[in-house]
């Protein structure tokens, strides 16, 4: 789990389903990213996740039994602007 203190959103990785989940601070799905994610999903767990609120990545650990790769998605101030100011009443 992760969050970003700017946004308040909550990063939740979903193993099971190679997916990680957005909630916001009251704990609503806003969306779940499964970018690059979902290729590996049949043979790969996500393991991990971390956010960098300085550099807006959010860092995903996948792995087997044979190794392991990470991806990095990136968010713009733009769309996490878009996104918070969606869900909050």
């Amino acid at each position: 789990m992760a969050v970003d203190p700017e946004t308040e959103s909550i990063f939740v990785a979903d193993s099971g389903n190679g997916r990680v989940i957005v909630l916001n601070r009251s704990l609503l799905f806003l969306r779940s990213i499964t970018d690059g994610m979902v290729s590996y999903s049949s043979r790969v767990g996500l393991k991990r996740i971390c956010y960098d609120h300085v550099t807006r990545r959010l860092y995903a650990g996948l792995a087997d039994e044979g190794g392991g790769v990470l991806k990095v998605l990136k968010f713009s101030k733009a769309a996490a602007a878009d996104r918070s100011s969606r869900f909050r009443h």
